[in-house]
């Protein structure tokens, strides 16, 4: 995953492949020295690039973070979205969907720390990673899955969920009973009874 976006832009002009290579590097800078100590100079360096060609493509280090957090959640929500295009169930949707971004924000490293940073740090992030899981909660709504209106804040509850569930998992290894854990306590958080949560959780994802 190390050049993933800069490889997608090989076709593309010279602006967007180097607009990818500096989002790849701050990827790597980020995950090696956390969100809030990645410098552009050191980006700029793991890009093989001057410091003034930054600000061609980004006003500031925090609007490269923000992009390279979006990017990511992006890639990660469209290839999914394909994935579990075939569940009826609101609720099946919300819990597979929410347990693959899991666990490739785990085996992809790199990314994990990028979503983990722009959680903590990027408020605008925050409000537009909200967005991603919106069309699959209303759904289960619509089906009568959970009680509770659909808002920003049972939205952000739910995100904080999963990267809590990554951060986890980051430390101690991709597990199985934690990922499970994790779909309990969102379905818990839509309204759906503990006991119920627990058995529709190791249903869900043993599918």
């Amino acid at each position: 995953m190390d050049r993933y976006f800069s490889n997608k832009s090989l076709t593309q002009g010279k602006r967007e492949r180097t607009r990818a290579a500096l989002i790849d590097s701050a990827i790597q800078v980020i995950a090696q020295k956390g969100f809030e100590s990645a410098s552009i100079k050191e980006i700029t360096q793991a890009a093989g690039l001057a410091n003034g060609t930054f600000y061609n493509h980004f006003d500031d280090r925090e609007s490269l973070a923000r992009e390279a957090a979006v990017v990511v959640a992006m890639e990660m929500a469209e290839e999914i979205a394909g994935e579990v295009a075939d569940l009826e169930d609101g609720l099946d949707k919300v819990i597979v969907s929410t347990d693959k971004i899991v666990k490739r924000a785990v085996i992809a490293e790199a990314w994990g720390h990028v979503l983990i940073g722009a959680w903590h740090y990027l408020d605008d992030f925050r409000q537009d990673i909200a967005q991603i899981m919106r069309r699959d909660l209303k759904l289960a709504k619509r089906q009568g899955s959970t009680p509770l209106s659909i808002n920003q804040l049972l939205e952000l509850q739910i995100i904080a969920m999963a990267i809590v569930s990554v951060t986890l998992q980051l430390k101690n290894g991709l597990n199985k009973a934690t990922r499970i854990e994790t779909a309990e306590a969102i379905l818990r958080l839509l309204g759906v009874a503990p006991e119920d949560a627990k058995q529709k959780a190791k249903q869900v994802l043993s599918l």
